[in-house]
C-alpha cells in the first residue's frame, strides 16, 4: 500500500470564497501534482446513466495521460 503525504490544506474547515481557494481543494488538480510514480491504483466506477459518468471519464483521461 501506497501512502501519499500532501501538504495540509490551507482552508479546511473555512468558506470558499475565491477561486484560488477552489483550486487549492480541487481534487482533479490535487492528484495531478502527486508524482505518477507515487499514484496508487485508482480506480472509477460509474453507471452509463450516471450523471457524473463525463465528469469521471475526464478524470480517467487526464490520470491516464499525465505525465
Amino acid at each position: 500500500m501506497v501512502t501519499l503525504k500532501l501538504d495540509p490544506l490551507p482552508i479546511r474547515g473555512l468558506m470558499v470564497i475565491s477561486l484560488e481557494d477552489c483550486d487549492a481543494i480541487d481534487p482533479y488538480k490535487l492528484v495531478l501534482k502527486v508524482p505518477r510514480e507515487q499514484l496508487p491504483d485508482i480506480r472509477i466506477d460509474c453507471g452509463l446513466d450516471d450523471n457524473l459518468l463525463e465528469a469521471s471519464q475526464r478524470l480517467a483521461k487526464e490520470l491516464s495521460d499525465s505525465d
